[in-house]
């Protein structure tokens, strides 16, 4: 039998539906899987996955992490699959924006709006690494965070990171391609400047590396590799200093220290004498955050960190040598503070061994009256009459508030004039390594620097890398030194810097640190 054309038709469409119905899919589409192409992150170097992002593990944390990007769905993804300090991120993720560094670096502000997830709405905790040091709680396994770019220190770009902890070993987090947009200015009319004031304290930015004389005992100092835009101040009716960290900064590192320094207990303190000391801080509104306390301006000792978590707090302590003021002096460094958030300080107690209170020294005692000193008499006191032109040179008149003051001591004193500061001196020549060797097993570095003119001594740091944070920074007066830590042993990569500077009272004026130099291996 032959069919029709009709005929043929309605057989190919009948044979059709019977297909559909058994579940044959003509021309199937296969849902898109995602492959995020993972790998194994090398510890200390940032390494670029694919769109926007990079991603970054310490080594010495322990961790082995496995990070990846789909260029389709525009996702990273990152896993711990072993180790790792269960108390530090075992992973960094970065969004990074070369096209917007210059605009970032000249003020201009983008905010940024980052989706992140875990497999599973597994729970932990994130932080976020650019402007603030929050723990953030992820206990959902999902999360939407915002923020503002700012340049890494790490990768000099326009950027915003997150660090991941106590997410449980083998479990993803997602990363998704994060929403940029550029912040509106909503202020009116004229700009308010920074020299008007209102609190009193003559607040303003403080310079980098370089410690500044506030006013009182108060000296204040920022890392210019920290990144961070500090302003302070110092109000002398209430004897208070005030920092507050503005923007940047590294979360992980403190935005300023502030240090109380006693010039005229140092020859004591050298001697082996002891000075306590105790120093009340608190923020506005009892927001919270952490302090260090430390010697100098090195990195802190995170692990030694003080809770601050009520935003009042008293610290006591004993005062050193300052190794970079070369001062008595005690150091608060601030840490872990939201930005916009001050700091006040108020003048500290300092007591000897004894007990004596040696800080603040107790103010002039004003005596009531002064009267004129006379040989004791037997005679029987005159009687006090209404002075004449000539006044009785053996009669004791009692000076009323009406009296021209005389050439004598005044009840009145006249405050004391304000020491005279030097001008800082000029900053010194760019300094230069010249060689730096040492042997892969051993704990210290031999160290040969160029001689700068007028220089009063150099401070130096190690690091792992080129551009990154110190393992270790000193100060050294001569130009050939050895430089000793733990830190350094095994290490087959390390790189050093220096800067001169010389000193202005209790103040270090810093020069630019020379090109980092790989250290020798012998």
């Amino acid at each position: 039998m032959r069919l029709t054309k009709f005929g043929k038709k309605m057989v190919a469409v009948v044979c059709a539906v019977a297909l559909v119905i058994s579940g044959v899919v003509f021309s199937p589409v296969k849902e898109a899987k995602a492959d995020y192409n993972m790998q194994q992150l090398v510890g200390d170097q940032w390494t670029s996955l694919g769109g926007v992002f990079s991603a970054y593990t310490g080594a010495g944390n322990g961790a082995v992490v496995n990070a990846g990007y789909d260029a389709d769905l525009n996702k990273a993804k990152t896993q711990q699959v072993s180790g790792g300090q269960w108390w530090t991120w075992a992973t960094q993720v970065v969004a990074t924006y070369p096209d917007l560094t210059s605009e970032v670096q000249a003020g201009k502000k983008y905010h940024i709006s980052w989706h992140i997830a875990t497999e599973g709405g597994v729970s932990g905790n994130v932080v976020r690494a650019t402007g603030s040091s929050e723990d953030i709680n992820f206990s959902t396994g999902d999360l939407t965070l915002e923020g503002t770019l700012e340049i890494n220190p790490d990768l000099q770009e326009a950027a915003f990171s997150i660090g991941t902890m106590w997410i449980p070993e083998g479990v993803s987090v997602i990363f998704d391609n994060p929403t940029i947009t550029e912040e509106q200015s909503t202020s009116q009319g004229p700009t308010e400047q920074p020299t008007e004031d209102p609190s009193g304290y003559g607040m303003h930015k403080l310079g980098a590396d370089n410690w500044e004389s506030l006013g009182g005992p108060f000296s204040a100092f920022t890392s210019g590799g920290n990144n961070a835009n500090v302003e302070v101040g110092y109000k002398s009716d209430v004897k208070k200093a005030k920092t507050k960290q503005v923007g940047g900064g590294n979360w992980w590192t403190w935005g300023s220290q502030i240090a109380a320094v006693f010039p005229d207990l140092t020859a004591d303190l050298k001697a082996g004498k002891t000075f306590n000391i105790s120093w009340h801080i608190y923020t506005e509104g009892g927001v919270s955050g952490n302090v260090v306390t430390t010697s100098d301006s090195g990195d802190p000792d995170t692990t030694g960190k003080i809770d601050f978590s009520t935003g009042d707090l008293t610290l006591t302590g004993t005062l050193k040598d300052n190794q970079d003021i070369h001062e008595a002096a005690w150091v608060i460094g601030i840490m872990w503070i939201p930005e916009g958030v001050s700091v006040y300080y108020d003048d500290p107690i300092v007591k000897d061994q004894s007990g004596n209170i040696v800080y603040p020294k107790d103010a002039p005692t004003t005596t009531a009256a002064p009267t004129t000193t006379v040989a004791p008499t037997t005679e029987a006191p005159t009687t006090t009459v209404a002075p004449t032109t000539e006044a009785p040179s053996d009669t004791t008149v009692a000076p009323t508030e009406t009296q021209k003051p005389g050439p004598g001591p005044q009840t009145t004193a006249k405050p004391a004039p304000k020491p005279t500061v030097a001008p800082k001196p000029a900053k010194p020549a760019k300094a230069k390594v010249k060689k730096a060797t040492k042997k892969k097993s051993a704990k210290k570095i031999k160290v040969t620097l160029k001689k700068i003119k007028g220089a009063k001594g150099y401070q130096v740091k190690v690091s792992k890398k080129k551009n990154g944070k110190a393992l270790c920074k000193k100060n050294y007066k001569k130009t050939k030194f050895t430089i000793k830590s733990k830190k350094f042993k095994g290490k087959k990569k390390l790189y050093i810097k220096a800067r001169a500077f010389v000193v202005n009272g209790v103040s270090k004026v810093y020069g630019a640190w020379s090109k980092a130099k790989k250290v020798k291996n012998k």
